[in-house]
């Protein structure tokens, strides 16, 4: 558990009932990371919850990998951590599930924005 302490509005963010969905918007460097670890700790410890009922959306990798290292920090261990993704690895995850029970087969393919197939299809969706 980190030694840092929380602002009031940080405070505040951690100490919303957990029953209710919570977005932390702020500026780089206010403490979103230091925030949401607290909250996902405060969940876990005093709220009881199973880590595996825990989902945190942070939007870049780095804040995500940032989160995880702090969440293991905190507990010591790698397993039973909550669902920490990025928006676009969360979209991913629900769009590849959708697709296998559509029977779609393979698994959908990320686009590069430089490549031919991206061209492709802005060309496409011009048409329709």
């Amino acid at each position: 558990v980190s030694t840092v302490p929380l602002n009031a509005e940080q405070q505040r963010v951690v100490e919303c009932p957990p029953n209710i969905p919570l977005a932390v918007r702020a500026c780089a460097g206010t403490g979103k990371t230091h925030t949401m670890v607290q909250r996902a700790i405060s969940f876990i410890n005093v709220h009881h919850i199973d880590p595996k009922n825990i989902l945190i959306v942070t939007f870049s990798k780095l804040a995500t990998e940032e989160v995880i290292e702090r969440v293991t920090r905190a507990f010591g261990r790698e397993t039973d951590l909550p669902t920490i993704k990025t928006f676009h690895a969360l979209a991913y995850s629900w769009v590849c599930r959708s697709w296998k029970h559509c029977g779609l087969g393979q698994r959908p393919s990320v686009l590069n924005p430089k490549s031919g197939e991206m061209a492709l299809m802005k060309q496409v969706f011009e048409l329709i």
